[in-house]
């Protein structure tokens, strides 16, 4: 999945653009994606702490798996 796919689902969920980030770390209820080293993490972050929900290889899968996660929390 792209990031431009991720966003249209996104959008067409209802998930507010201040709830995900695609370009790092941001403060307060938002799920993040994050480059470290030669893996993507998707983490959630909570009161400022980020919590890790899982690691992937490439960006479209951890792209995938943030559009899975919304859809389980929306439903």
């Amino acid at each position: 999945m792209t990031r431009e796919e991720l966003i249209e689902q996104l959008t067409l969920l209802g998930v507010d653009e201040n709830s995900y980030s695609l370009d790092g770390l941001r403060n307060n209820d938002c799920t993040c994606v994050v480059q470290q080293e030669n893996m993507w993490r998707v983490c959630y972050v909570e009161r400022d702490s980020p919590y890790m929900l899982a690691s992937f290889t490439t960006k479209e899968d951890a792209y995938g798996f943030i559009l899975e996660q919304f859809k389980k929390w929306l439903s």
